[in-house]
This record gives C-alpha cells, sequence and structure tokens, in this order.
C-alpha cells in the first residue's frame, strides 16, 4: 500500500518540500534554493536529489510512494507541461515526465495558486458548513467557504493578494474569507 507522497511548491528564490502521509498528514517539510541558472536546468534534478535523500534517510522504499504533487508558477498542460515560468527560466518543459523519468515517481503538475487551492480544500478551508437545526433531531448542513484556520498574522500581509476577512469568533479563530489575487506572466 502506498502510504508517502511529496508536495512541491516551485518559486523563483526557493522550492518548498513536504513530505505527507497519504491521510495529508505533514511529516516533515524543508527548503531547498531555486537554482534559476542556465534556465533553470538544475531545479528539477535538485528537486529530485532531495527526494531520494529523504527517503535514503528515512529507509523508506519508492514502493511505499503514491507520487510527487507539484505546484509551480506559470500555466500548467495537462497535469504536465509547464508552457512557461518567467521567474524560472523556463519555456516550455514537461516538468511531470522529466521529474517522473529523474525520480522513477509518478508526478502531477499545476499552477501553484490553483494546487494550494485543492490543498486548502482537502485539507483545511472551504471545508465548513451551515447547519440548520429542522427540530426533532433532524438537521440539515450546506457547505461553504470557510477557514478555520487562518494565516498567521506575520505572512498574511506579505501574500500577493487582497484579502476581506471577517473573524467570527477570536477564542476559536474562525474566519470567513474572500480573497482576489492576480498573477502576471509576461
Amino acid at each position: 500500500m502506498k502510504k508517502y507522497g511529496f508536495g512541491i511548491d516551485v518559486g523563483g528564490t526557493t522550492v518548498k518540500v513536504g513530505f505527507f502521509e497519504t491521510s495529508g498528514a505533514l511529516l516533515d517539510k524543508w527548503e531547498i534554493k531555486t537554482n534559476t541558472a542556465n534556465g533553470g536546468e538544475a531545479i528539477l534534478p535538485d528537486i529530485a536529489k532531495t527526494i531520494e535523500e529523504k527517503l535514503s534517510k528515512e529507509g523508506i522504499s519508492k514502493d511505499e510512494v503514491q507520487g510527487i504533487g507539484i505546484g509551480v508558477p506559470g500555466p500548467v498542460l495537462n497535469a504536465s507541461v509547464v508552457t512557461r515560468c518567467v521567474n524560472l527560466g523556463w519555456g516550455e518543459i514537461d516538468v511531470a515526465g522529466t521529474l517522473s523519468k529523474i525520480t522513477g515517481l509518478p508526478v502531477k503538475v499545476g499552477n501553484d495558486a490553483n494546487v494550494a487551492a485543492l490543498g486548502e480544500m482537502w485539507q483545511g478551508g472551504a471545508k465548513g458548513s451551515i447547519s440548520f437545526d429542522a427540530g426533532r433531531g433532524h438537521a440539515f448542513k450546506i457547505g461553504v467557504g470557510y477557514e478555520w484556520r487562518p494565516p498567521m498574522a506575520n505572512t498574511a500581509f506579505i501574500a500577493p493578494e487582497i484579502n476581506n476577512d471577517y473573524v467570527a469568533n477570536l477564542k476559536d479563530e474562525h474566519v470567513f474569507s474572500s480573497e482576489f489575487s492576480y498573477q502576471f506572466q509576461n
């Protein structure tokens, strides 16, 4: 049974790596420098190296790894091919195919903002609900966009989003949030 997976966030300065159980439990996280020299040709081999080092250190076989999910700052076709990532120096590149060939693991690629939203949907935000009690033990629930793990104050204001947050309960840190974000690719 596949028990582990890796989540990768490729940025222009650092690559953030998360090592997870397939349940979503974070086991470890770390960063490596993003080497954008020579059109970013070392980025994927560097990611492969850090994954190999982690598996070796933990004594985990690749047979136990479900795969690698990677978010990149640019448009992605078919969960594989990046059309252009200006801050990485990449033109069109098959990120999934290349990284899979190097690591021997399945790889899926998505735009970083999209995969962050999917992660929040799965493991955190947007899983809240509104309950309606109809009496006599009958209740109805409707899901809504809801964040019960708000960002830390020291990071909330450096993100490239405009946020409109309503704090519903400071004791439990319940936050209703709306967001607007903008990304430019030249």
